[in-house]
C-alpha cells in the first residue's frame, strides 16, 4: 500500500520535462517581447532627441535671421549676417561633429546636435531662387531663406525639418 501511495504523490520525469519546456517557451516569448519593447523605446528616444535638437536649431536660426539688417554670406550650408545690435553672426554645419554651429564675435558655439546636414535656399523679392553661393553684389536682393535641417542619431533613420524665414528688416 505504501508503494501505491508513493507513486501517486509525485511527478514523473516526463511531466517535469514537459512543464520545464512550457515554462521555457513562455519565458522566451516574454523576453522577446520585452527586448522588442526596449528596442522600440530606444528608437523613439533617439527620434525625439533628434527632432528636439532640429527644432531648437531652426528656432534659433530663424529668430535671428528674421531680424538681420545685412547679409554677409549666403552659401549652401552657411549663412552670415549682421544683427540689429551690430554683431556679426554666422551659422554653419560642422559635419565631422554633426552639429549646427553659431559664430558670434569669434566664438564658435554649438546650437544643435545630431545634425547630419544643413541646406539653405535663397529667394529674392519676387520669389525667384538665387543659386548659392550668392555673390556679394546680390546679397542685398535676398528676402527669403529656406532652412532645412536633417538629423540622425546613430543608425536610426534620418529626420528632416524645414522652415522659411522672411528677413523683415530688409523689406
Amino acid at each position: 500500500m505504501k508503494r501505491e501511495r508513493a507513486r501517486k504523490s509525485g511527478f514523473t520525469l516526463v511531466e517535469v520535462v514537459v512543464a520545464v519546456l512550457i515554462f521555457s517557451l513562455v519565458l522566451g516569448a516574454t523576453l522577446a517581447l520585452y527586448q522588442q519593447g526596449v528596442r522600440s523605446w530606444h528608437r523613439e528616444a533617439a527620434r525625439v532627441d533628434v527632432q528636439e535638437n532640429l527644432r531648437l536649431g531652426l528656432d534659433r536660426m530663424s529668430r535671428e535671421l528674421k531680424a538681420a539688417v545685412r547679409l554677409d554670406e549666403a552659401s549652401n550650408n552657411a549663412v552670415g549676417f549682421e544683427t540689429t545690435d551690430g554683431r556679426l553672426v554666422r551659422y554653419y554645419h560642422m559635419a565631422d561633429k554633426e552639429q549646427l554651429m553659431r559664430v558670434v564675435d569669434g566664438g564658435h558655439n554649438p546650437v544643435a546636435s545630431y545634425v547630419a546636414a544643413l541646406s539653405l535656399t535663397y529667394y529674392d523679392r519676387q520669389g525667384t531662387e538665387i543659386a548659392p553661393p550668392v555673390p556679394e553684389a546680390d546679397l542685398n536682393s535676398i528676402r527669403l531663406v529656406r532652412i532645412t535641417l536633417t538629423g540622425r542619431k546613430g543608425s536610426e533613420p534620418e529626420s528632416t525639418m524645414s522652415t522659411a524665414v522672411r528677413i523683415r528688416t530688409l523689406d
